[in-house]
């Protein structure tokens, strides 16, 4: 049988939106990229968050994690695979928006150059920061947490949010 779905995790269109809310509320509009694509995967998938494990450097943490558990609850329609698959089935489609947002001059192209995406908010059109204003204002609390919180937790290492996310491998981290 051949079911036809969308997915806001698989919309490049609608990465580079996720993309520019996470990073107008992130610190100084960036983020380094593979927080931002964790940051991304849960703001598509916010009840995954169960499955990482909070660190003890981050005050309130875990509270914030858990309240955010409270309001977003799976759909009972919503079949997903285990969330390493999910994670790296939404990865070319991540690259494709940071590409496009590159070469609309989104980003600042010497921190991108570095690995950090930095957001040129006066590049975006009125019309895309009020849906995006919008958007943030309606799921406040997660965007807040994955933008603010989330990138306190080191990426790499044995206590990075690789790690406790399970989303890359992180063994092989030179830290």
């Amino acid at each position: 049988m051949f079911t036809l779905s969308y997915s806001a995790a698989y919309d490049p269109f609608h990465t580079i939106f996720r993309f520019t809310a996470i990073l107008l509320n992130s610190a100084e509009g960036s983020q380094d990229f593979g927080v931002l694509q964790i940051s991304d995967f849960y703001l598509c998938f916010p009840w995954l968050l169960a499955d990482v494990s909070a660190p003890r450097s981050v005050q309130g943490f875990q509270k914030k994690r858990n309240a955010i558990l409270r309001v977003y609850k799976p759909n009972s329609y919503d079949l997903t695979p285990a969330a390493s698959t999910l994670f790296e089935r939404m990865e070319p489609i991540q690259l494709a928006a940071f590409s496009a947002m590159l070469s609309k001059q989104f980003l600042v192209r010497e921190s991108a150059r570095k690995g950090v995406l930095k957001l040129v908010p006066n590049m975006l059109s009125s019309r895309l920061r009020d849906e995006v204003d919008k958007y943030t204002n309606k799921n406040k609390e997660l965007i807040e947490f994955l933008a603010i919180d989330l990138p306190k937790v080191p990426l790499a290492g044995k206590d990075g949010l690789k790690h406790r996310t399970g989303l890359k491998e992180h063994r092989y981290d030179n830290v």
